[in-house]
């Protein structure tokens, strides 16, 4: 496991942990875990609430991630195999934005990171995504406009 500070100013702090445990089976787990605060007055961030549960967003971050992970791929599958969000975004599991739940920000934007602890299969590996702050500005919650993080996606 190595944790890292992925992100701080002032009292904004983004963490990421890598963690790899190999328990003997078929396969190791591995993956990203996450932890986002906006300071000591708005406490730890949740990305749905940030956009205020927003299906725009949602479904913006699921065509973003899967189009930018086939590009990541492309050097090695070609373009015979898709990678592809669409059974884990369906509402059997909820529209869930547990596939977004794994996340980090910086000054350059919004950075996903895909892999079994955010809802998908061992089989589906672990990518990380990053999406600029302009794709987001407009649909920020109100909520957050005058907090640490809001100004940190409007001017960023």
């Amino acid at each position: 496991m190595r944790a890292d500070e992925h992100y701080s100013a002032g009292e904004l702090v983004s963490l990421k942990c890598f963690e790899f445990v190999d328990y003997g089976g078929a396969h190791p787990s591995r993956g990203i875990h996450t932890r986002n605060y906006d300071g000591s007055a708005g406490g730890k961030l949740e990305l749905a609430e940030l956009f205020g549960f927003s299906e725009t967003v949602y479904r913006y971050l699921k065509e973003y991630c899967e189009i930018d992970v086939n590009r990541q791929l492309l050097p090695l599958r070609g373009s015979d195999r898709k990678y592809s969000l669409e059974h884990y975004a369906d509402q059997e599991h909820g529209n869930s934005w547990e596939l977004f739940s794994q996340w980090n920000f910086s000054e350059s934007g919004l950075s996903i990171a895909l892999s079994e602890f955010s809802g998908l299969p061992y089989v589906m590996g672990v990518f990380e995504v990053l999406i600029p702050w302009q794709f987001f500005r407009d649909q920020l919650s109100d909520h957050y406009n005058d907090t640490a993080i809001g100004r940190l996606i409007i001017q960023g």
